[in-house]
């Protein structure tokens, strides 16, 4: 992204040369700028990165190596079929000694088994090689091996990305679900409660021009 950024700075150089250029302002704009899932800490010391290609894996390394870290990182992996997940898997290893990987699956009907990447991994690697079919158990078990200042990235697919900060924030799949049927000058018609449904769509909202129906959901501490 700093490279993507260097571009667009000396394009607007280049194609606007007697306009004055205020290079403080635009580092300020940079300074503001937020990626999500791009080295995204989702948890102290846990980021994500949607690094799903050799080309988007190489950039990660060189990002990684750019840190300079004084402790090997926990790598989560995972990938989709049609991706070149074995060359991506080779470099990892050859270029982040990493304290240990785990391999996952991501919930898409192309995904690659967990036990097919962990065997990639071993192929390439001597350090410890864990394998979880579940999302939440490799970022559990990933979580439960770091110590101190030990980072963990979780890697190799958008859908990974997507699924652990879903996992991170709303782990709870019991709920208290609220109806609430609204007329548009907001008086409340009815309200129904029922507790403990087990939910996959968390918000959805079905509106017409007279009537709004809204579907809450309450996650149950």
């Amino acid at each position: 992204q700093m490279m993507n950024a260097s571009i667009a700075i000396k394009a607007m150089e280049t194609l606007l040369p007697e306009e004055q250029h205020h290079y403080e302002k635009w580092q300020e704009a940079l300074k503001s700028v937020t990626w999500e899932g791009r080295l995204e800490e989702v948890r102290p010391q846990m980021y994500v990165d949607g690094a799903h290609n050799p080309g988007a894996i190489r950039a990660f390394v060189e990002t990684i190596q750019a840190l300079s870290l004084k402790e090997k990182p926990v790598i989560v992996f995972s990938a989709v079929e049609d991706k070149e997940f074995d060359g991506m898997i080779a470099y990892l290893c050859a270029n982040i000694p990493a304290k240990a990987y785990i391999t996952t699956e991501v919930e898409d009907k192309r995904r690659v088994p967990a036990h097919i990447l962990a065997e990639a991994f071993r192929k390439n690697t001597n350090q410890p090689v864990y394998e979880f079919t579940d999302v939440k158990d490799a970022c559990q078990a990933a979580m439960d091996m770091q110590e101190g200042e030990e980072k963990i990235y979780c890697l190799g697919s958008l859908y990974l990305v997507g699924m652990v900060k879903s996992g991170i924030t709303k782990t709870p799949t019991v709920a208290r679900i609220q109806f609430s049927l609204y007329m548009i000058t907001t008086a409340t018609i009815s309200v129904m409660e029922l507790d403990k449904i087990e939910v996959k769509v968390l918000v959805t909202t079905l509106s017409t021009p007279e009537i709004s129906l809204v579907m809450r959901v309450i996650i149950s501490p």
